[in-house]
């Protein structure tokens, strides 16, 4: 699912760069679109996915985990697309951003702190 989404985002990304250089709009939509979209949603999804499996334990979603995401994807949204519509809107959209893509990470951080801080559950070394 998450794969589908930064896919989709990559998208986003090459239809504004299309756009700003038929439009002279700025290129930094597309780069948002890319760097907060794509990457951000795909670090955290693997960072969730990889976290267990180093750990020993089973490679599953711990709760939080799709609601960060989901935020992470809005920021890239109001990022990129928002802007784009209503560029007057860029002074409280910054802050909105910042704030999701912090408290996306942060609901990563505390719900897989426990594990990365314990031992391996299975035993082995690691």
């Amino acid at each position: 699912m998450t794969d589908v989404v930064a896919k989709a985002l990559q998208q986003t990304r090459l239809i504004h760069e299309g756009a700003d250089f038929f439009t002279g709009q700025r290129v930094e939509t597309a780069l948002h679109a890319l760097a907060i979209g794509s990457m951000g949603t795909m670090m955290l999804a693997m960072m969730s996915r990889v976290s267990l499996g180093h750990t020993g334990r089973a490679i599953r979603t711990l709760p939080g985990i799709g609601v960060a995401l989901g935020v992470l994807l809005i920021a890239a949204l109001l990022r990129s697309v928002w802007l784009v519509l209503f560029p007057q809107s860029s002074h409280w959209v910054y802050s909105v951003v910042i704030i999701a893509w912090c408290l996306s990470y942060l609901v990563f951080v505390l719900h897989y702190a426990v594990p990365l801080l314990s031992a391996r559950v299975d035993g082995e070394d690691g």
